[in-house]
């Protein structure tokens, strides 16, 4: 029996057994940095065409298959005699060939259970995020003299409002940890959004209490109000879009008067966030409930903004406008 967790900034699964849970956090590169991750997001995606290449090119010429292993294998050799491999980090390599090794073995999944459409793997023209998984080292005990292994940790803090976050080959990166990260470090994860940059850290965290409900309530959403609970208690819309609205016209006003290739007008647009509020609003509203909130109570409503919202023309969306 598996139970959803989901908390601000965490994501997780919980079993009987164990618990992944997945800590989000905004990473800050600098242009730099973005450069250099741009840049490997733009190799890792040629090492996923090749890999995926040389699987179908093995299956249609010599129909012989190739497993993860031997391309991991094949990947050693080619950071040996190429330097155009070697200068890249060898876990995000390791992790890519993972992915086109699940996307295989999901398609032969497919193609036993008889599947009306098998999804064979497709090249990719551009990938959006960077894996790798964290290692153990040895470290020796010195009062009992043995050897103990531990798992590196992917954030060093400084005491600052940003810590940095280790990226193979690449440095350090700021990233704003609004908490803490709980469990063993597993694998993180960097993406590109259109918000930015983001950090994801898989953690096995160890066996927790099940959360059992001891109460429940109804919520609606309407049209004149965000949302209305079943004691009566309404919580108001908080009207994004017409916010942003008023604020991008000043700022268009400015735009105007700006000199055309000015340094000025070549600044980054206005971004109003409407997503990005709009998740903070679903994920802060208290409910009468053992005074928990909405995302904390999983078992007791779930609702979505994108698809609640998709049949509602904009001047009566009251989730968003």
């Amino acid at each position: 029996m598996c139970l959803p967790t989901h908390y601000k900034g965490v994501k997780g699964v919980m079993c009987d057994s164990r618990m992944k849970m997945t800590f989000k956090f905004r990473a800050k590169p600098t242009q730099t940095e973005a450069q250099s991750l741009l840049a490997e997001l733009q190799h890792q995606k040629q090492l996923q065409n090749y890999m995926l290449q040389m699987r179908n090119q093995m299956w249609e010429y010599g129909s012989k298959s190739v497993s993860m292993y031997d391309q991991i294998h094949h990947l050693k050799n080619l950071r040996a005699s190429n330097s155009h491999y070697s200068h890249h980090p060898q876990d995000m390599q390791v992790q890519t060939i993972k992915r086109v090794n699940a996307a295989h073995e999901h398609f032969q999944r497919r193609c036993r259970e008889g599947a009306e459409k098998k999804g064979y793997p497709r090249y990719k023209s551009s990938i959006g995020s960077l894996s790798w998984s964290l290692r153990k080292h040895k470290v020796k005990d010195k009062a009992t003299g043995t050897f103990k292994r531990f798992r590196q940790n992917p954030i060093r803090e400084t005491g600052t409002r940003y810590n940095r976050l280790k990226v193979p080959k690449l440095g350090e990166v700021k990233i704003r940890q609004h908490r803490r990260i709980l469990g063993d470090p597993k694998e993180v994860t960097l993406k590109k959004t259109v918000r930015g940059w983001y950090c994801f850290i898989v953690c096995e965290v160890p066996d927790t209490l099940k959360c059992v409900p001891k109460s429940a309530c109804g919520v609606d959403v309407g049209i004149h109000d965000f949302l209305t609970i079943s004691d009566g208690e309404k919580i108001p819309n908080p009207r994004f879009y017409r916010t942003t609205e008023r604020k991008l016209v000043k700022l268009h006003r400015a735009l105007s008067r700006k000199t055309y290739r000015s340094k000025r007008r070549a600044k980054p647009p206005f971004r109003g966030g409407i997503k990005r509020r709009t998740h903070w609003q679903s994920n802060t509203i208290s409910l009468p409930v053992n005074g928990l909130t909405l995302s904390q109570k999983p078992h007791i409503f779930f609702f979505s903004i994108k698809v609640l919202t998709r049949w509602l023309p904009r001047n009566s969306n009251p989730a968003i406008w």
